[in-house]
């Protein structure tokens, strides 16, 4: 059956801030624009924070100039090592 629903808790309202849920899916974001777009760590650190203020997600951003398409290379790298 194919994926129809995601579910995140991104403003710690299901988790408590204790388990770094946001603070895990931020550096698996980073990762993937180290990684996937060439990025140096600083780079990726300061466009995701921009991104995310400019546009409300850093998965807008990264959309809009980058061309990253959604699904799946993202969310790929957002599941466990």
């Amino acid at each position: 059956m194919p994926l129809t629903h995601l579910i995140f808790d991104l403003d710690n309202t299901r988790y408590p801030p204790s388990r770094g849920v946001v603070e895990r899916v931020d550096a698996r974001i980073s990762h993937f624009m180290i990684d996937r777009l060439g990025m140096t760590p600083a780079r990726a650190g300061t466009l995701r924070a921009r991104y995310r203020d400019a546009h409300g997600t850093t998965l807008n951003g990264l959309m809009l100039p980058h061309g990253v398409a959604p699904l799946p290379p993202v969310l790929a790298n957002l599941g466990p090592p």
